[in-house]
């Protein structure tokens, strides 16, 4: 089976057209997903210059992780997935179901994770494979592009709420307004939360009140101390930890979502003053991904993204670079042939 594809051959060079093959017949307990779409997320980025020099990269190598597609074909032993079956796939494919985090179902901290485009390649093809765990049903009111996000962006910011028992009645703040900052404010809101929002770019105010926000800030020197019961950092910038942790609540949580580049310091008497829990998240196991696909599906939670062909993948690629994307950008593989 010839997979017609998007190819980086070498760290920061520009993405072409190219191929590989797959296996006719998927190894027993995967699947091969004919990929409708597939979302561009920052990590892209990090993967195509290999700035994180993770365990596993390779080139040529295929980008993207945040699919949906059709089951085309299931190997041996696949019990969960059928042809026809419409899934997602987002940066995990696989586990090995031996480790610590795996036996307490906690796959998405797999000590050997296989990754969806750093161990084998992603999803700007044709066709995409997968172990049938991590090929998550797609509900059939969000089989569309701009729930693609959701497999990463999207859960990357649910996960947190699942697995720090966020309370609904906690007062939220959300920092950063991109990619990752219209999901989790949207999530917030669709729960209940009053939830503030905190950008530098004040032409993104109407779109987060129309997204839930009740508060708006545009420096953390604006908000109030112990306000927040709960603070999400989004934005892949270097903020002051220690600014933050004035804003939170006596025994208040700050997650750390974004991709922050520079080392985050704060003094243990900070810790002594308000007991605060400091957290991070990335992706979630797959039972929390479906979780958070019925809450979508069921609220109304979706990307705000911009649909690009194949062919202009690599403008898609230069706006994200130039934080232009508003606030995610798809590929739409539906027209690719063999």
């Amino acid at each position: 089976m010839r997979s017609n594809a998007l190819v980086v051959d070498q760290p920061t060079h520009r993405i072409h057209d190219g191929s590989r093959e797959l296996d006719d017949v998927p190894e027993p307990g995967r699947v091969v997903v004919k990929v409708w779409y597939c979302g561009l997320c920052h990590t892209d980025l990090h993967e195509i210059d290999n700035d994180w020099s993770q365990d596993g990269s390779f080139y040529p190598f295929i980008p993207g992780h945040e699919v949906i597609g059709e089951v085309v074909a299931i190997g041996a032993k696949v019990t969960t997935a059928q042809a026809g079956d419409v899934v997602g796939i987002g940066w995990q494919s696989n586990c090995c179901g031996q480790c610590y985090a795996c036996g307490h179902g906690w796959r998405n901290l797999c000590r050997a994770p296989e990754a969806t485009y750093a161990h084998q390649n992603g999803g700007f093809q044709q066709y995409v494979t997968c172990h049938e765990a991590f090929a998550i049903p797609i509900p059939g009111e969000l089989q569309k592009p701009e729930t693609a996000p959701l497999l990463c962006g999207g859960i990357t910011v649910f996960n947190p709420l699942l697995e720090h028992d966020v309370a609904t009645t906690d007062n939220a703040l959300v920092i950063g307004m991109g990619g990752l900052g219209h999901l989790a404010l949207q999530f917030l809101a669709q729960r209940g939360n009053n939830v503030a929002m905190l950008t530098r770019s004040p032409s993104k105010l109407a779109d987060a009140q129309l997204m839930g926000a009740t508060g708006f800030y545009q420096s953390l020197a604006q908000v109030p101390p112990q306000e927040f019961e709960f603070i999400m950092l989004t934005a892949p910038a270097n903020f002051d930890l220690s600014e933050i942790l004035a804003k939170l609540t006596p025994h208040g949580t700050v997650c750390i979502v974004g991709a922050v580049p520079d080392k985050l310091s704060f003094s243990a008497l900070e810790l002594w003053e308000s007991e605060p829990t400091i957290c991070g998240g990335g992706i979630g196991d797959p039972k929390n991904i479906a979780l958070m696909l019925d809450f979508a599906a069921n609220h109304g939670v979706e990307a705000k993204t911009e649909l690009y062909a194949p062919e202009q993948a690599q403008d898609a690629i230069q706006r994200l670079r130039d934080g232009a994307v508003r606030y995610r950008a798809v590929v739409d593989f539906r027209s690719v042939r063999h």
